[in-house]
């Protein structure tokens, strides 16, 4: 039967779109690059707390981050994972990302539509997005809060009530923090209802501080450490203005948008009249100039306003309006295939894996593991062994300590006392770029493809 409504037939195509993209990069890297496991590096630390869940062994204690400490993650997006692990721990963190890729795509055609009036160009733009991209193809937790902020604010374009609001915008806090406060902040901004809006925000404050509160007296508020400074020196994105990273061709790293968007969105920016969209793009341009990390909020707003400067583009120079329009879609989509191709041959990478399972089938169970801490999510979430030190940075125990103990071992090999480390994974690269030489003393027990296990001592 027929569907009578243009704009739910619409919809039901944005979703479908969107949830094939954002599977794609995972389905390709299983199926056509023959790599196992999902992709990224904290993304194995939420598979593996969801793993605890759903065994019945999760006791809001995580005993392989720094070789045990308090799980004071916000717990939402584990939960959620554990869910749809009916379907299998991978698969199903697979699924649920594509489901939240379909919601996100279909709002933002909503919030086009309320915005600028136009929908379709919105949906190529966004879905073509290395930020979207890298957003719903992996085990992202600012995905949900994204998606929820989002719909926060199309509710309150549409000027729903107060209490309605402020229920996606509490959700999003329990995902992550720092996404609630971000759209939090943006929804003052919608129109002039400031009081509603206010009160909206306040309600969710209220929410989020069932989790917070309590945390926050345990354990105070995070506080910088050792870690967070190799964050930055390494350009891992809490440093602050980076140009190239900007964009695609330039920057080449996964939170970010091609420049031809980029160049119509400031197009799209000059010619709209909707004020809200102007202060979006603009306090989503000065987040991403604060610190690179905040660079993927940049897309949303940027997106909505490239489609309007397209049409603007097209509209002006009626002439070459189908070449601009057709050269911009191609590049776009060209873009995206491109991005989706990297991302899905990221790390890690399959002899990565191969030698971390080997960690797991040839170690004993409560050794603990020294790698660089880039690595420590692997050596709990692939090996299953106690880290001792990964990039969970926040409350990490002692962080400063074993970071400097860390750069010891890396320049005379002091093997770091009291942690119980038995065993050492080091990649060749690494070992070159520290000058690590001084390893010989150690009994190597695993060398393949480049990548060393090293014993450091009796288990």
């Amino acid at each position: 039967m027929p569907m009578k409504n243009p704009e739910l037939k619409e919809i039901l195509i944005v979703f479908s779109i969107a949830f094939l993209v954002s599977v794609s990069p995972v389905l390709a890297r299983w199926y056509a690059y023959g790599i196992p496991g999902i992709i990224g590096f904290p993304t194995y630390y939420h598979q593996r707390i969801a793993d605890y869940i759903i065994s019945g062994t999760f006791s809001w204690y995580d005993p392989l981050s720094f070789g045990g400490r308090p799980y004071t993650y916000p717990p939402l997006f584990s939960f959620m994972l554990a869910g749809f692990s009916v379907l299998g721990l991978e698969f199903g963190g697979v699924i649920m990302m594509g489901l939240l890729g379909g919601l996100t795509a279909v709002t933002c055609f909503l919030l086009a539509r309320e915005l600028i009036g136009k929908k379709n160009a919105v949906t190529v733009i966004l879905l073509s997005s290395p930020a979207f991209i890298f957003l719903f193809s992996h085990l992202s937790t600012r995905s949900p809060p994204i998606l929820l902020g989002l719909i926060a604010i199309y509710l309150g374009l549409k000027k729903k009530s107060w209490w309605l609001i402020s229920l996606p915008l509490a959700f999003s806090y329990f995902f992550h923090i720092e996404t609630g406060l971000i759209f939090s902040a943006l929804l003052m901004f919608v129109n002039r209802d400031y009081l509603n809006h206010a009160k909206s925000v306040l309600l969710a404050l209220l929410a989020a501080g069932v989790f917070y509160a309590p945390l926050f007296m345990a354990y105070g508020i995070p506080q910088p450490n050792a870690i967070h400074t190799d964050y930055i020196s390494r350009g891992y994105g809490l440093e602050s203005f980076n140009l190239p990273y900007f964009a695609w061709e330039t920057g080449n790293n996964y939170d970010n948008v091609a420049l031809v968007v980029l160049a119509f969105s400031l197009i799209g920016f000059y010619f709209t009249k909707n004020s809200f969209l102007r202060k979006w793009f603009l306090l989503s341009l000065i987040l991403a100039l604060a610190s690179t990390r905040l660079l993927m909020y940049l897309v949303f707003p940027a997106a909505i306003l490239a489609a309007a400067g397209i049409y603007h583009a097209s509209k002006k120079y009626r002439k070459y309006g189908k070449l601009i329009l057709g050269i911009f879609f191609a590049y776009s989509i060209a873009i995206g295939f491109w991005m989706d191709i990297s991302f899905a041959t990221s790390y890690p990478v399959a002899k990565q894996t191969e030698a971390l399972l080997w960690i797991k089938q040839n170690t004993p169970d409560n050794v603990t593991v020294l790698s660089d801490w880039a690595h420590g999510h692997w050596i709990t979430g692939i090996a299953y062994r106690k880290s001792f030190v990964d990039g969970y940075a926040e409350y990490a125990p002692d962080a400063d300590r074993r970071v400097a103990e860390l750069k010891t071992f890396y320049k005379n090999c002091t093997v770091p006392q009291g942690y119980g480390i038995v065993y050492a994974y080091l990649e060749d690269w690494f070992l070159k770029s520290e000058n690590i030489t001084c390893l010989d003393r150690f009994q190597k027990v695993y060398d393949r493809d480049q990548i060393y296990v090293f014993k450091l001592s009796a288990d």
